[in-house]
């Protein structure tokens, strides 16, 4: 019977690796692409870390499994503030069957480690080591509950946090390690049919420290327990990599919140950083889009660092009012982003009428394209299809190439920008030592094509509501 290991790198593209390969930084990866096959791997729209993943795991687009973010788009209203609370998604917002879900139906053992959005962790027939977005080593997060005392004795790490000091590079670094050891403990100890591992420093290097001689160190270190896991696998195993999109370079940003500030769409707390809000005001209306150069959006962020006490501009995401907003943006960090409209008895407080809303569609269609920034406008429909489509944004926008769409307050809409960021190109590399078929594959393949490709290569029966498909010809040896 096959065995399938699918190894997750998040944020890992082409473009940023195959220099690397070609000069030999990655060995374990260049002999997969040289003996296997390998394509470019489409995310989700927006490619975004919970929707992508989830989208891998189940085969289906967000429409079908209810995942468009690191929020639930469907806020909660707070009755005593009289605020919006948006939760932060869990395993629980999945909603339809993950692939360890069908085959524990079918009585096959798995084993997942790290993997996004799998907190809190689901029963399963194996092993579940929640991964991304689990709270901390205190936390439930392994599946069965007594392989916890082990985990933690034997040095288990999750990397949970967004400070720079958790994802220093020491940290990384033995983050990796202690999986990779604890991933080796799971192969020699417990049988198997699917062992899913996730790398998530692959995304974090990226983000944290921008920095692509960095980001070569972790991903040699990857390439290494990339390699001692595949010694300790079955003859004819399977290996599968995938990541859940790509990074590439921005040169600009687009501040899609303070473009809805600046049309009367979304409004700011009165109660909110006075001297901050005025500060925005008037540089808004002091500034053009040329004259505000890097130089004064750093004095701008000092400026605002010193007068909300806040380390990050994140923060200015707690100015805005969004109870009372028409609208607002809750996605940041990709060329892809997204508006959701605060309508009439769906949200718990909405203030748009529904006879307004394709009015509204329309509008922002048009004053955005009107930019020059935006690349194209799509509506939910256009994008999702599927039973939690009223879960999803109104509007997607697009971006033009060298634009990085983010949701911070600025004084404009549009500044300069040099970072690395989420684009639509992940990758899929499988390989089997017996494998006749090599090289680059044609055609497009989707993040929703991974699951059915799997259940095809342990012969299993591909569910008819799943939108991928099994990729072709990984199974003619």
């Amino acid at each position: 019977m096959n065995k399938v290991l699918l190894i997750g790198l998040d944020g890992a593209s082409f473009n940023i690796l195959m220099p690397w390969i070609r000069k030999g930084f990655l060995p374990m990866l260049g002999r997969l692409i040289k003996n296997g096959v390998y394509g470019v791997l489409k995310s989700t729209i927006p490619p975004d870390t919970p929707p992508a993943w989830a989208s891998i795991f189940t085969g289906k687009n967000p429409g079908k499994h209810g995942v468009y973010g690191f929020l639930d788009f469907t806020p909660q209203l707070d009755e005593k503030s009289k605020k919006y609370v948006f939760r932060v998604v869990n395993s629980r917002c999945r909603r339809s069957p993950a692939i360890w879900n069908i085959l524990s139906k079918e009585g096959r053992r798995v084993i997942v480690i790290n993997a996004p959005l799998t907190y809190p962790p689901e029963p399963v027939n194996g092993v579940m080591i929640s991964g991304f977005l689990t709270p901390s080593l205190k936390s439930s997060f392994v599946y069965p509950r007594w392989l916890k005392p082990m985990l933690v004795k034997k040095g288990y790490r999750i990397g949970v946090r967004f400070g720079e000091e958790e994802f220093s590079m020491q940290n990384l670094v033995e983050n990796i390690r202690a999986r990779i050891g604890i991933a080796k403990w799971f192969m020699r100890n417990f049988d198997w049919d699917l062992f899913i591992i996730v790398f998530m420093e692959t995304d974090q290097v990226m983000h944290v420290h921008n920095d692509i001689r960095k980001a070569l160190k972790i991903y040699q270190e990857v390439d290494n327990g990339i390699g001692t896991l595949i010694k300790k696998l079955p003859s004819k195993s399977y290996v599968v990599l995938v990541s859940d999109h790509g990074f590439k370079k921005f040169r600009r940003n687009f501040y899609l919140n303070t473009f809805l500030w600046k049309r009367g769409l979304l409004k700011l707390k009165i109660n909110g950083t006075p001297l901050y809000s005025r500060l925005l005001t008037n540089l808004t209306y002091t500034f053009s889009d040329s004259t505000l150069n890097i130089s004064l959006v750093r004095k701008f962020k000092d400026f605002f660092f010193r007068a909300t006490g806040s380390k990050t501009l994140g923060s200015s995401l707690n100015l805005i009012d969004y109870a009372n907003s028409f609208c607002y943006n809750l996605l940041s960090g990709t060329s892809f982003s997204t508006i959701r409209f605060n309508v009439k008895h769906r949200e718990p407080a909405g203030i748009l009428n529904k006879s307004s809303y394709d009015y509204l569609l329309k509008y922002l269609a048009d004053e955005l394209k009107k930019t020059g920034i935006v690349k194209n406008v799509f509506t939910k429909g256009e994008i999702y299809w599927g039973p939690f489509l009223e879960n999803a944004p109104d509007l997607i926008v697009q971006a033009r190439g060298e634009y990085l769409i983010k949701q911070m307050l600025m004084p404009l809409a549009s500044i300069p920008s040099n970072t690395y960021d989420h684009f639509m190109n992940g990758i899929f590399i499988a390989y089997n030592s017996n494998m006749e078929r090599k090289g680059r594959l044609d055609g497009k393949i989707s993040v929703m094509n991974v699951t059915p490709t799997i259940l095809e290569l342990l012969d299993l029966k591909i569910p008819l509501d799943m939108d991928g498909q099994a990729v072709r010809g990984l199974t003619d040896l």
